[in-house]
């Protein structure tokens, strides 16, 4: 099953439900990969960073990705970057 790292901003400025934005990557994932937070030393797949605001200045130098890194700033993010995750899963052949 592929893996998808998480990651969070600081929280500094959040200008939206960060909780729910990830929620919303977990639901559309749960039967295509695993999610976990982002931690170094781990080989994701992909990595959803999300910030809590427009400048979305959380590092991801650190962490080993495959694949895409998603940057998500919004709900509405979340979402667009909920079903590329799940479209792109699907091309690579992820356990469906």
């Amino acid at each position: 099953m592929k893996l998808v790292g998480i990651r969070y901003c600081g929280g500094c400025n959040p200008r939206y439900d960060r909780d729910r934005a990830c929620g919303i990557i977990r639901q559309a994932l749960s039967s295509r990969a695993q999610t976990e937070y982002a931690r170094e030393g781990v080989s994701y797949d992909a990595l959803a960073v999300i910030g809590g605001c427009t400048n979305c200045c959380a590092s991801t130098d650190q962490f080993e990705v495959k694949g895409e890194i998603y940057r998500i700033t919004s709900i509405e993010q979340a979402e667009e970057a909920a079903e590329a995750l799940v479209r792109s899963l699907a091309e690579e052949g992820a356990d469906l």
